[in-house]
């Protein structure tokens, strides 16, 4: 957009306003507003995607009969269809409920205007000279604002917009709007569903010296986008993958309730087939914020280092010519999440990020993978890379065809060299498909699955191991 465009967005956006006040029409309902100031305490859970749950308990007083009650400082992104309220002290009847959610801005109020008489303030002179007062009439505002003034037909004038007063139907912020019922003193309490808010989980684990030991600290990293923030409230997360119906139903409203754990800061429980996380003590959540909580804490768990070795090519019903290019080792570090090994809770999906001390005693980063939600007492696996020092080659030495188009024999010599100062075990995996049977293999072999078999391949620091075997396979 030009520049004369970028001066009249600045100029809309100081727009003077006069908003003329009147009295309610007779027989209308009393009109009550309820802000956050009359918040008596909220509660925020927050799920993995993009999605949270808020409960919002006020304090207000209802004239008796007929009311709409404002209820505003509610979350942007709410979906409107999830709205539950009720009454926790003193009675309501809920007649009527509203979303309202058409904000002031420059360009909805300008659309308000569109085919009516405003003023265009300029100042030809600079601003400390008197302006000038220019009547026009706003004719469109598709793809930049057409006016009518004097008779002339006008693109995107210079001039500051003075509107005569706030059209109708704008609202300052997002507001729930119920027609009800009631009397006296109410506390009410609010739940609905947001777009915007969701959290991960974070890891950071430290490898003590050269060993497979590690310290691990846990991070919950929470991301509010939702349009409202959330004072002093109660945080929720669960972990897990709920599954939501399209559109949203009532039915995903829960009642969440914490048991104490064995954490003082993160709480953690069953909830359904999910798991859910307690913080132990209120926090702010600020809009458009990303937050930060310890989560768990765990020294010298105990991993087991894996070299993997899996070659590209898997093709066993023809011959293969030359040799394979060499193919890096693969190193994977996977531990217990028990409690025996420091650890034992149920760990949220999330991406665990490994480090080391160099001879300086500085971290570096050795490598980081993402984790699924692991329960207690199962085994996580993290691959940091490939091997610098161990590689391996793979050779077709043998190729025949035992029945035309059917059947086929294929003998493979792998050879590991270990440049490494310690000794090393490297697996060697093969995915034959058909039905395949091993012939002849120099060293034991493991029928993991239907299609998978291992070869454990020990190999002596600075040193060389051949592994040799046929398979042969039926389509």
């Amino acid at each position: 957009m030009g520049r004369r465009r970028r001066r009249w967005t600045g100029a809309m956006a100081a727009a003077v306003l006069t908003v003329a006040s009147g009295a309610a029409s007779v027989g209308a309902p009393a009109r009550i507003r309820c802000d956050a100031g009359a918040r008596r305490s909220v509660s925020l859970t927050a799920y993995n995607h993009d999605l949270g749950l808020v409960r919002d308990v006020r304090r207000v007083a209802l004239p008796g009969g007929e009311a709409e009650l404002w209820f505003e400082d509610v979350a942007a992104r709410i979906d409107p269809t999830s709205v539950a309220v009720r009454a926790l002290r003193g009675s309501l009847r809920v007649i009527e409920q509203n979303f309202r959610y058409d904000l002031i801005s420059p360009a909805r109020l300008l659309e308000k205007y569109v085919g009516r008489d405003l003023e265009l303030v300029r100042y030809p002179h600079g601003r400390e000279q008197a302006p000038v007062h220019v009547p026009a009439r706003l004719l469109a505002t598709n793809e930049g604002y057409v006016y009518d003034i004097g008779g002339e037909i006008v693109i995107d004038p210079v001039g500051e917009v003075h509107l005569p007063k706030l059209p109708d139907g704008l609202i300052a912020r997002p507001s729930l709007v119920w027609t009800l019922d009631g009397g006296g003193a109410v506390t009410l309490e609010a739940s609905y569903l947001t777009r915007g808010v969701s959290w991960h989980a974070d890891y950071v684990a430290v490898l003590e010296g050269d060993s497979d030991r590690f310290d691990l600290s846990g991070w919950v990293t929470l991301e509010n986008h939702s349009g409202a923030s959330y004072e002093n409230a109660t945080l929720k997360l669960v972990a897990g993958d709920v599954h939501r119906a399209e559109p949203p139903r009532r039915e995903m409203m829960e009642a969440l309730a914490a048991r104490p754990g064995r954490s003082p800061e993160v709480r953690e429980e069953a909830l359904f087939e999910y798991h859910l996380y307690t913080v132990g003590r209120p926090t702010t959540v600020h809009d458009n914020e990303t937050k930060q909580i310890a989560l768990l804490g765990a020294s010298g768990v105990q991993a087991h280092r894996r070299y993997v070795y899996e070659p590209r090519m898997r093709v066993f019903r023809r011959a293969m010519g030359d040799a394979e290019t060499t193919t890096k080792v693969g190193v994977t570090l996977e531990f217990i999440n028990s409690r025996r090994n420091h650890l034992g809770l149920p760990l949220p999906a999330g991406i665990v990020r490994v480090y080391q001390r160099d001879r300086d005693g500085a971290l570096q980063l050795v490598g980081e993978d993402r984790i699924d939600h692991t329960p207690r007492d199962e085994t996580v696996r993290m691959r940091m890379g490939d091997a610098f020092d161990v590689v391996a080659e793979r050779t077709q030495t043998d190729f025949d065809v035992v029945t035309s188009g059917r059947v086929f024999r294929s003998s493979y010599r792998v050879v590991i060299r270990n440049h490494k100062d310690e000794a090393v075990t490297v697996e060697v995996v093969e995915r034959p498909g058909g039905d395949w049977r091993i012939e002849r293999a120099s060293r034991r072999w493991t029928k993991e699955a239907h299609r998978r078999v291992r070869f454990d391949v020990p190999v002596e620091a600075n040193g060389e191991s051949v592994l040799t075997y046929t398979i042969t396979v039926r389509y």
